[in-house]
């Protein structure tokens, strides 16, 4: 069996994990914030003339356009008509529909904060209207996925700030804890296991700058425009100040050639390969 980790080498395996991890989940939910969000809302049934309407509420709350949106029902009586409340965004039938008792259709697309109504229009048995009648929506799809229940969920409001606390606030307090406890070499100093050491210091570094980039994107966001949550900006700006002064503690602790970059060119000057 291989022998136990040295402290060096579990800190230059987290750290490389942890730039791994801060990296993907930055970039998922930066993607996540331009990808379209539709969610869709079963509204009550109103009865005139022995005919029941039932509607459907669709909005999209994201910020590209959901294209071909597909809409499968079923109903216990037959349909009757089919409108939407926009007549810019019909409802194209492409199986069943009107005289049939379900139908699949399609609307070409619903751009970033659009909301349409579609009604289905059925003939009314009469009395209490069954659970079948509540219960008649089969699939809503669209060219990003499914269409969802309820209010949008954005990252930034589910999930987000608590990923982004805990991997830019966590990853930098390991660092710190790391080199409190000593187990990087300062500078002029010997290391009995000093290649792990100089890896350590050099992915400290690379994940440090990874927060630091991270938090600019933010900030390149807001200056496009972006209508991002203040408390969450707030939070990227102290994030990237807190970043700045870890990596200047990181560069006070390692030697040249654990720097990355300033290795190579220490080298070049002095003939090496």
């Amino acid at each position: 069996m291989p022998g136990k980790l040295s402290r060096t080498e579990t800190v230059a395996w987290v750290s490389g994990v942890g730039v791994l991890l801060l990296t993907l989940i930055g970039h998922l939910l930066i993607r996540e914030w331009y990808q379209a969000d539709l969610r869709y809302e079963i509204e009550g049934y109103y009865r005139s003339q022995g005919t029941a309407v039932a509607s459907l509420k669709l909005e999209n709350h994201g910020r590209s356009e959901a294209g071909v949106v597909k809409v499968a029902a079923a109903f216990p009586s037959t349909i009757r008509n089919l409108t939407t409340s926009e007549p810019t965004s019909p409802f194209e039938v492409l199986e069943g529909g009107i005289g049939t008792r379900a139908v699949v259709g399609r609307i070409d697309r619903l751009v970033p904060g659009q909301t349409l109504y579609l009604y289905f229009a059925v003939v009314d048995p009469g009395g209490t209207l069954s659970g079948e009648y509540e219960s008649y929506l089969g699939s809503i799809t669209f060219s990003g996925g499914e269409a969802r229940p309820g209010g949008p969920v954005r990252p930034f409001v589910a999930g987000f700030g608590w990923a982004l606390l805990a991997m830019l606030v966590l990853v930098p307090i390991a660092f710190a804890i790391v080199l409190r406890k000593g187990w990087l070499p300062r500078r002029g100093g010997l290391g009995a296991d000093i290649g792990p050491a100089k890896s350590a210091v050099k992915d400290a570094m690379v994940s440090v700058q990874a927060v630091i980039e991270l938090a600019g994107d933010v900030e390149t966001l807001v200056r496009a425009g972006e209508s991002l949550p203040k408390p969450f900006v707030e939070r990227f700006s102290k994030y990237k100040n807190d970043a700045s002064k870890m990596k200047r503690r990181l560069l006070s602790h390692a030697r040249p050639s654990e720097i990355p970059g300033r290795g190579d060119q220490a080298e070049s000057r002095r003939g090496g390969p």
